[in-house]
Parts: C-alpha cells; structure tokens; sequence
C-alpha cells in the first residue's frame, strides 16, 4: 500500500507545472473567437484577434511552431523562460484547449492583455502566435517588475509610446543607465537643480515625482511633492537606440 502511494505521488509530481505559471482562477468571459487564423488575415495570428488592448498591440508575432514541451502548459512555460518577451511569467489563465489548439491569458479588468496560442504538432506543442498590449495596460506594478516604468496621469496610465522610463542594455551601450523617454526625446539623470524659468508642467507622475519639461537648456526635471531636490535629466542630442524590449 504504502509502494502504491510512493507510486501515485511522484507520478503526480512528475505530471505538474509551476503553479505560478498557470493559475487556477476562472475565467469570467471565456474567449469565443477562432484560435487559427491565417496568417494574412491579422498581424499577430488568432492571438491579436483575442486581445483587449485600449491602445495599439504592442508586440507579438506569427511562429512556425516548434515543440517546447509534450503538453500546453509545459511547452508554454518552457517558452516564458526562453524567450523572455516583456510579459508577466506568471498568473496565467488556460482558457480553451480544442481541436489542436490551446490559449493562454494574462487579464486586467477582465481585458486580455497578454494571449499565446499554442498549436500541437507531431513531436509536442509549440507557440503558433502571441500577441500583448502595451506594458503600461498590464499594471503599473506588473510593468515595473518587468523593468518598464509607467507614468500616469491624468488619472490613468500613460502609453509608452509617449513617455516611459527604462534601463539601456548591453546592446545599446548603455547597461544599467535610466533612461526616460518623451515622445521620440531621450534624457538621463545628470544630478540635481532647481526648477528654471519656463519649465512647464506635464502632469505625469512616477514614483512621486512630476515630469517637468524645460527648452534653455533642454531638460526634463523630475520634482518631488516635498522633501528631496529637483532631478535634472538633460536632453539627449539623439536617439540612444536603446529599448526595453532589447
């Protein structure tokens, strides 16, 4: 008997995932739509069909499927872990498995920001699209755990195509350097100053600081509500080249 229970368990062990992969919470609106698509039919496959994003999909792609794992969630797991794209590892939800097919989503106010769909091949399964929003829809939170600093205001977070603060990368030749980005305006911190005459106020928020924007010299100033000094971030002469998603 006891054999036996050795047995089941380590058969059950053997058979489960991470279970902060994957979580087990139900799925309030089940997604109805195709889980294939052609692949002219929509930038990023069936996933970009599935997202909710409030403003334009951020990144994703169509993949020949290559088999990560012998079932969804492990070959959806092994695909977090090697390809790193800014998304959340964790707190999915498997919403549908049919017909060869499985979906994977990460939700916000019942919007599906992140959507992997897998598809089953001879040898396992493996990605066949993914598709997400951009990072400031997953959570100012959840974007800052993935290196992404969201601004917000007024009342809301702010795209990241309009402002944004990150870390250069190796590539780039900037490793480990803050960046923040205006538009296409790039600054990094260069010590503190006052506020110049002019500045004007761009009513975004991080961190407790107000982005402040000035022309002579061109600099961003990042003024606390009280209690520090004024950062000085002087504008870049060009684009660094550098992103968060590299």
């Amino acid at each position: 008997m006891r054999v036996a229970l050795l047995a089941l368990v380590l058969l059950l062990v053997g058979c489960t995932h991470d279970p902060g992969v994957v979580i087990d919470d139900p799925v309030l609106e089940p997604y109805d739509g195709p889980l294939h698509v052609a692949f002219d039919d929509a930038e990023y496959g069936a996933a970009g069909l599935a997202l909710g994003c409030q403003w334009n999909p951020q990144d994703g792609g169509v993949l020949d499927v290559s088999a990560t794992g012998d079932d969804p969630e492990a070959a959806f797991a092994a695909w977090l872990g090697a390809e790193a794209p800014v998304v959340p590892d964790s707190g999915y939800q498997l919403e549908q498995v049919e017909n060869g097919r499985a979906l994977f989503s990460f939700v916000q106010v019942l919007s599906r920001v992140v959507v992997v769909i897998l598809a089953e091949v001879e040898s396992g399964w493996g990605v066949e699209s993914w598709a997400a929003c951009d990072p400031s829809e997953l959570g100012v939170d959840t974007a800052e755990s993935l290196g992404v600093g969201v601004w917000t205001g007024p009342g809301r977070p702010q795209v990241t195509s309009e402002v944004v603060t990150f870390r250069g990368s190796e590539s780039c030749g900037m490793q480990g350097t803050p960046i923040l980005r205006v538009g296409l305006d790039e600054y990094v911190r260069d010590g503190s100053s006052g506020l110049p005459a002019g500045a004007v106020n761009r009513e975004l928020q991080r961190d407790g600081r107000t982005l402040w924007l000035g022309e002579h010299p061109r600099a961003a100033y990042l003024v606390p509500g009280s209690g520090s000094e004024v950062q000085r971030w002087p504008a870049l002469d060009g684009p660094t080249g550098c992103d968060f998603r590299k």
